[in-house]
């Protein structure tokens, strides 16, 4: 089956990997601070408007462009209703887009995505990775980020940080389909930027695809706990500009 053309593949099911596939794949996770992850001595500075870093609740901003956003912090926050979870997604797919956009992830030529579904081979049948948010560049037809958002908190089976690897796998894969109908040779390697993202708060992987080893830094969290995400101001300006620094590895 391993020939099989994807594209011509009614693809029913999805793809639920867990560490035990990580470990039959031999893929490693390699955990870095920071500075050492990102390649530089100090992040970067944040380029969004200084109130979103200085003011706190949406009712404190003065431009409605910056309240919607630190309302989407807030609704990213909320988990979906027990009853809720089998027709309602949450809200941080639509925050981690719009975040995307807001820090230039998004330029001419290069959208936003939300839940394509990318074909992938496992274990001798074709699935569906389906990438909750994705960088998409439109004349080239390649998948340059994946984010994945991480829904422990709702009992779902589904392991964040494999996922995240079988949704970079299936870019990777779908990145060379495009080279190949456009004429161009496909790629050896790459290292795939990918986010897992849990309420507002981001860990950053870089993936190299065709290597055993995935590097990820826990995106920094200063006397804040993980499920405090974006809403503190503290976590929302390091979080922003780990953002930032993490734009060298996607191809913009």
């Amino acid at each position: 089956m391993a020939n099989l053309n994807p594209n011509l593949i009614d693809i029913e099911s999805s793809i639920y990997w867990t560490s035990t596939d990580l470990a039959d794949y031999n893929i490693v996770i390699k955990y870095e601070d920071a500075l050492t992850f990102f390649g530089t001595d100090e992040l970067p500075l944040s380029t969004v408007d200084p109130e979103i870093l200085t003011r706190q609740t949406a009712k404190d901003m003065t431009l409605g462009c910056n309240a919607r956003f630190i309302d989407r912090i807030t609704l990213a926050m909320v988990p979906v209703r027990a009853e809720a979870r089998d027709w309602e997604e949450s809200a941080v797919i639509e925050f981690a887009a719009e975040l995307l956009e807001l820090l230039g992830y998004v330029e001419r030529r290069c959208i936003t995505r939300s839940l394509k579904e990318l074909p992938l081979l496992s274990r001798d049948e074709w699935k569906s990775a389906k990438c909750d948010v994705c960088r998409f560049h439109c004349l080239r037809k390649e998948v340059l980020l994946v984010v994945n958002e991480d829904r422990h908190y709702m009992d779902d089976p589904r392991h964040a940080e494999a996922q995240l690897v079988a949704q970079a796998i299936a870019a990777f894969d779908y990145n060379n389909r495009s080279r190949t109908w456009a004429g161009l040779p496909t790629l050896d390697s790459k290292i795939m930027p990918g986010i897992v993202i849990l309420g507002t708060a981001p860990t950053f992987y870089k993936i190299p695809v065709t290597a055993a080893l995935v590097q990820h830094h826990p995106g920094p969290r200063p006397d804040r706990r993980l499920s405090e995400g974006m809403e503190p101001r503290d976590n929302r300006e390091i979080i922003l500009r780990s953002y930032e620094a993490f734009k060298s590895f996607v191809d913009l």
